[in-house]
């Protein structure tokens, strides 16, 4: 079990949270305090795993000081006294803490607003992340029934592979968990994570792992680590101490992954003698589009005690309509969010066409967003006298590298051509964000990603504005002026720099670390980064 503790001057988020994490869900001690010296006494008598902070609450029962300073003092208290505690905090505020919290110490922060629905899910999946153990209370990819009836507890490994957003983590988890004990923990070993830690960091992290439940994720990533970490991880996998399969999980297929001239040979022994799951993506599968909706809509009702969990049929031929002209880009994950949000704003016991938002079944023509174009400076040069091979990796691991920073941003590849990467954001400020944390990135990506002898250096534009909502099948032949635009910001940047555009710029909530350029491009105002 695991000690959560909530800090909210704010009763009816303390009954909210408690509900969910102390009564839907199983795996938690839950505990809570209304103030900053309550925080503290209940800090002392539980020491906590976790704790979901409040940054405004008041000193004490009582007090009318509320402002930042308790949540603040808290968090440092935490730092400080509590080290392995981790800390997500809930707030008001939006974009403009966000720099603050970091500086501060902590994990992960939602605004208060946002503890309904999809977002609600996502306070659940961050809370998971940063303890590091997930519940075996997940359901399997209904993608992966009929492959997962092959599996036998004698396997020594299971690899499951396929498309983002297809469910091969969650998969996983419900795997082993059929196997584990009752309230059972799996524990999960994150080959990404891995790649930014210091060897002992990761050789910590592995050895504990060898006697838990696990499961091994984006395992596309284990042929950037070092040799050593690659061997104790072959290790995980051969454990075999639970009595039940460990299981991997990797995007990439396994003749794709055991193929890499980085993977080493224990690891590539263990992998090919692994029994392998492949998950369809969902745009194949439109035959079972309404009853995994379905699953998706009783999931999300009982999670956030709402009465409607069946779709009508309005809603069953939306769905279907909007199949036959978009197909799912991210999969299970673009689907269970717009059944998430439906379920939200219905207050009937079905889910309506209304109340999916879909047009007669189709997207708007063009919305609001802002793009990112990235190039990597010189690239000619860069692979001039290498080896194809490393340049093939290299290359592989950087788009591989953009598409997890865009995602930590709730963005997604809009198009690739080439060496260059275009992005795609709902709000100019996480577009900005994901392009500051790609050029801070860079180094720690030349170090384990590059194989190349020279370092990769990266310049980018940012622009905002209508971007048609194409399939991603004909991305490659949009034509958009803000897409036209993105890409010349970026070819006017020099190696390392980030152009904005005036019109990403007067959306921004925080424009500080931007400075305007005296010299228009393409007849626009354009600030530097």
């Amino acid at each position: 079990m695991f000690d959560l503790l909530i800090i909210d001057d704010t009763p009816a988020v303390r009954r909210q949270l408690i509900e969910v994490f102390g009564s839907r869900l199983s795996g938690y001690r839950v505990h809570e305090a209304a103030d900053k010296a309550e925080g503290l006494r209940m800090l002392q008598a539980v020491s906590p795993n976790l704790v979901l902070l409040d940054l405004v609450m008041p000193s004490a029962a009582g007090a009318r000081d509320a402002d930042w300073t308790a949540g603040r003092d808290l968090l440092s208290a935490i730092r400080s006294g509590w080290p392995s505690t981790r800390v997500i905090v809930l707030t008001s505020e939006d974009t403009r803490v966000r720099q603050f919290l970091v500086e501060e110490g902590a994990d992960d922060f939602f605004t208060k607003s946002d503890l309904r629905g999809p977002g609600l899910l996502k306070l659940i999946g961050s809370v998971e992340e940063a303890i590091g153990h997930f519940p075996c209370r997940a359901e399997p990819s209904a993608l992966a029934w009929e492959s997962l009836q092959a599996v036998r507890r004698a396997d020594p490994v299971v690899l499951i592979t396929g498309e983002r957003g297809v469910g091969k983590r969650t998969t996983g988890r419900w795997l082993v968990g059929q196997w584990a004990p009752r309230d059972a923990l799996v524990g999960e070993v994150d080959c990404a994570r891995l790649l930014g830690l210091p060897p002992d960091a990761a050789r910590e992290q592995l050895e504990a792992s060898r006697t838990a439940w696990r499961v091994v994720t984006a395992l596309e990533q284990a042929p950037l680590l070092p040799v050593a970490t690659q061997q104790m991880l072959a290790g995980v996998f051969a454990a075999g101490s639970t009595g039940a399969p460990t299981v991997g999980v990797s995007r990439e297929a396994r003749d794709e992954l055991t193929t890499h001239p980085g993977l080493q040979p224990a690891l590539r022994e263990v992998l090919l003698s692994a029994r392998v799951i492949e998950l369809s993506p969902l745009r194949t599968r439109g035959a079972d589009l309404v009853e995994l909706a379905e699953t998706c809509c009783r999931r999300h009702a009982r999670l956030a005690a709402r009465a409607a969990r069946s779709l009508d049929a309005t809603a069953a031929e939306a769905l279907l309509a909007y199949h036959e002209d978009v197909p799912w880009r991210r999969n299970l994950a673009e689907l269970d969010e717009l059944i998430a949000a439906a379920v939200g704003r219905t207050d009937g016991d079905e889910v309506t066409a209304a109340d999916l938002g879909l047009e007669a079944g189709r997207p708007p023509a063009a919305t609001e967003h802002t793009l990112v174009s990235i190039d990597i400076a010189g690239s000619t040069e860069l692979k001039r006298g290498e080896p194809s091979d490393r340049v093939e990796a290299s290359f592989k691991a950087f788009h591989r590298w953009v598409e997890e920073e865009a995602l930590r941003y709730e963005g997604e590849v809009y198009t690739t051509s080439g060496d260059g990467v275009l992005l795609r954001f709902t709000t100019a400020d996480a577009g900005v964000q994901c392009a500051i944390a790609l050029v801070e990135g860079s180094a720690a990506f030349n170090e384990v990603g590059n194989q190349l002898s020279d370092d990769v250096a990266i310049r980018l534009g940012v622009h905002s504005g209508e971007v048609p909502a194409a399939p991603r099948s004909e991305r490659g032949r949009v034509a958009s002026p803000t897409l036209d635009v993105a890409a010349e910001l970026q070819q006017s940047a020099r190696p390392g720099e980030i152009l904005v555009s005036a019109a990403t710029y007067a959306l921004l909530s925080h424009t500080g670390a931007l400075r305007p350029l005296r010299v228009p491009i393409a007849g626009l105002q354009v600030y530097s980064i």
